[in-house]
């Protein structure tokens, strides 16, 4: 019984996969994602420094209006080299013309670089650090009128950032997973019906003796 109604069964509940994914996809292809990560780890130089990559994963959603910052981890300053100019304490590296309307605003204690980012690119800041052993705490920040944005940070490739940038594809290999196994529910189906017509037939040609 379950042969036969197996790939009923397969449809509807591919049907609803399917609504479920574009109802999701709905929902995280217009959330903000900016994924940070480390790409250049100079703590061993002098003076000590480290680049971090910031990138929008997001599909179709620019960040904009949003202020983003590095914290000293205590009370301690823990930017720059003492007696040195105070604009040589951070950098913005590979960062797209269009992308930045204000430049950098570095201190000894904080860094701040409100950002610009269409989909799909990405900037870098370049942190000079007192110690090879300071970690700085990320932040960002933004304006009142645009607290309704929920920009996510993400450190590496998340669920959320996959399905957002690879949907259609996806899709496409569970539709094809879902055709191979309604195939193989349908060939079980008629080979199931095939012996048990065989088995009949025997028994009444049994019977018949």
């Amino acid at each position: 019984m379950f042969g036969t109604s197996a790939p009923y069964v397969i449809t509807v509940l591919m049907s609803v996969i399917t609504w479920v994914l574009s109802t999701y996809y709905e929902h995280i292809s217009t959330t903000p994602y900016l994924r940070y990560e480390t790409s250049e780890n100079g703590r061993d130089a002098s003076p000590p420094y480290i680049v971090y990559r910031f990138t929008n994963v997001s599909p179709k959603t620019r960040i904009s209006n949003v202020t983003l910052g590095l914290d000293c981890p205590g009370d301690d300053e823990c930017f720059g080299t003492p007696g040195s100019d105070i604009n040589t304490y951070a950098q913005m590296l590979k960062v797209p013309p269009w992308a930045m309307t204000e430049g950098i605003l570095p201190n000894s204690l904080s860094i701040a670089q409100k950002i610009d980012l269409p989909a799909g690119t990405a900037f870098e800041i370049r942190a000079v650090l007192r110690s090879k052993d300071v970690e700085p705490v990320l932040y960002f920040q933004n304006k009142k009128e645009d607290q309704k944005i929920d920009l996510k940070l993400v450190r590496s490739w998340s669920l959320d950032t996959i399905l957002a940038n690879n949907f259609l594809e996806v899709v496409s290999a569970l539709w094809i997973l879902f055709c191979v196994m309604l195939f193989i529910s349908y060939k079980n189906a008629s080979t199931s019906g095939s012996k048990k017509a065989a088995q009949d037939i025997n028994l009444k040609i049994t019977r018949g003796r």
